[in-house]
Order: structure tokens, then sequence, then C-alpha cells
């Protein structure tokens, strides 16, 4: 149920993006997370943070949330739900990259290598034949630069705030997003009235993608533990290929299936074959 809710967030990013900027889904989703987010993190004390770890805090949400959710939204005007959905599922073979050119101690031994080499050919294999036309690729890599974010923030909390609540850095990543975005938001506001789908879209982004997709992500890894929990990262995708393709009307292309078997099956590498506290793929933001 998990991967359905993060995998069917591209498909209503799309239907979001016909009346709405990037900016002001953003923006739209963050917003309502937060009035959702914040006070369950405040009545669970998740919302305690040393004042030492408060610049942190904002950091990792910026790079973790506010850019990861303006970049997909930018990527996917130009790229469709389904291969939106596998790009930024890489986010663990970028995350194993990053640790092997920065020479971590817990930098990927030689089995996480060969996921990143298995993971890189299924990128190369998108781009290379689904990704058709400049503005096409140029969608790819802003979703590719959206899946850095996510493992250029897990590196942040996995060095800098271990000690923080997880869902207190949901809720603090959601409202530090909202009023990052804020200013982009007003200055890009639809200039006729928008329709229901997409107005409904968004709510659905904010209250169940963004809102209760991490709610119910901490309540798994309370009842079944963090590795099995990851799985859902991991089906995500392949949610958002059924529904882009039986719902949006995405074409299902030998390619796309060949590229979402690699990204995976490279991504579960990178992640598995690593130093015990390594950190896994960060769930969309």
């Amino acid at each position: 149920m998990l991967a359905c809710v993060w995998g069917s967030s591209y498909l209503f990013i799309d239907v979001a993006l016909d009346d709405y900027s990037p900016a002001v889904v953003a923006f739209g989703r963050q917003l309502l997370g937060t009035l959702v987010l914040v006070p369950i993190a405040l009545r669970s004390g998740a919302l305690h943070v040393d004042r030492t770890s408060v610049a942190w805090v904002v950091v990792a949400s910026i790079v973790m949330v506010t850019a990861p959710t303006l970049l997909i939204g930018l990527g996917q005007r130009t790229v469709s739900p389904s291969l939106a959905g596998i790009l930024v599922s890489t986010t663990p073979v970028l995350a194993a990259i990053a640790a092997l050119a920065l020479h971590d101690a817990d930098r990927p031994g030689p089995a996480s290598i060969v996921g990143v080499l298995v993971g890189m050919v299924g990128i190369v294999l998108i781009f290379g034949v689904d990704l058709q036309g400049r503005d096409a690729i140029g969608g790819g890599l802003l979703l590719l630069l959206a899946s850095c974010g996510y493992a250029a923030g897990g590196r942040i909390v996995q060095r800098r705030l271990q000690t923080t609540p997880p869902l207190g850095l949901a809720a603090y990543g959601s409202a530090v997003s909202a009023v990052v975005l804020a200013p982009l938001a007003v200055i890009n506001l639809p200039t006729h009235a928008p329709s229901l789908g997409p107005t409904l879209a968004v709510i659905e982004l904010g209250l169940l993608g963004t809102a209760l997709g991490w709610v119910f992500y901490y309540g798994l890894i309370r009842r079944i533990g963090s590795q099995r929990a990851a799985l859902s990262m991991y089906l995500a995708p392949v949610a958002s290929v059924a529904l882009g393709v039986s719902l949006a009307g995405d074409p299902l292309r030998g390619t796309t299936i060949v590229g979402l078997g690699l990204v995976l099956t490279g991504s579960w590498i990178a992640a598995s074959f690593r130093s015990p506290h390594a950190h896994r793929a960060s769930p969309p933001g």
C-alpha cells in the first residue's frame, strides 16, 4: 500500500501540472504535509532538536525535501510519470557513487560497485532510448538531480542528525519547505481558475503522498524494521510504471521494463552490500 501511495505521486504530479506550476504544486503538498505532520510529531515529542542541530535540520530539509519536490515537478513537465518514478528511484546508486568519490569509511565494497554499474546501465538505457528530444533529456537530468538531493540529504542526516527523531525530521522538512517555497508559489500562481482534478491532485499529494506516507513509513519501521520497510521504496517505481501505463497512457516499451529492472537491481545491490551504517534510499519528500 505504501509503495502504491508513493508510486502514484508521479501520476498525481502529472495531473496537478495541468493547471499549476511546479512551484505551486511543491508548495501546496508541503503546506498540507506540515498541517498534518507537525501536530503528530508534537504530540509524540518528536520535534525536540538540539540547539546545535537546528542549522543542520534546515539544511537537510532544503536538500532532501524542498529541492527534490520542486525538481521533480520541473522534470515531469517533459518526462512521463513512469520514467520519473524510475529515475528518482536511483538514489541508492547515486549515494554509492558519492561514497566512492568521497572515500567514506562505509564506502561500497566490490559487490556494491557491481550494483552501481548495473544501475548506471539502466540509467543510460532510459536516457538513450526512452527520453527523446532535448527537453525530455533535460527533464530527466532534473529528476536525477532530485535523486541526488535525497542521497545528499541522507548523508547529512546520517552524519549530523542521528539523534533527531525521524518523524520530527519529516515534520521540519515539510515546514521549512513550505516557507522556502511560498515566495516562488506566489509569483507562479495560475492566471486562470484551476479545475477540480489538478486541485484534488495537489491535496492528495499533500495529505496522502507527503504526510500520511511518512507516518505509514515510520509505522512500518516500528512494526517490521527498517530493512523490510525499505522494500516499499523498491516497489514504488513498479507502481509508478503500472499506474502511468494504465491510467496516464504512458507507452510501455521493452527498454522501459529492462531499464526499470536494471535500476532496481543495481539499487538493491548498491544498498545491500554496504556497511550496516550506510544510508539507504530516502523516501520521496
